[in-house]
């Protein structure tokens, strides 16, 4: 018999195992989303001279870099303003 929940009560073991379960398959889903773009990046560039050209100009690669370093630091800093209660 499931009984109905509210949001001030807490719900039991295996709704808790279900909405963590779901969670943890979207966290993956995502994961390999951006693996998969990785790859076609990757690919992209190995596969492309013109790309290559490009990408590897000595000034570009300092700067891809600097733009990388400032991404990771941002959303590592930006994290703790994501909301713990968003549905996936």
């Amino acid at each position: 018999m499931h009984t109905a929940t509210h949001r001030w009560m807490p719900m039991d073991t295996s709704e808790r195992a279900t909405n963590e379960q779901s969670f943890i398959g979207a966290v993956f889903i995502w994961i390999c989303a951006g693996l998969l773009l990785t790859a076609m990046a990757a690919a992209w560039v190995v596969f492309s001279p013109a790309i290559q050209a490009l990408v590897f100009r000595p000034g570009l690669v300092f700067l891809l870099f600097i733009v990388e370093l400032v991404m990771v630091f941002g959303l590592s800093f930006g994290v703790e303003r994501l909301s713990g209660d968003s549905k996936c």
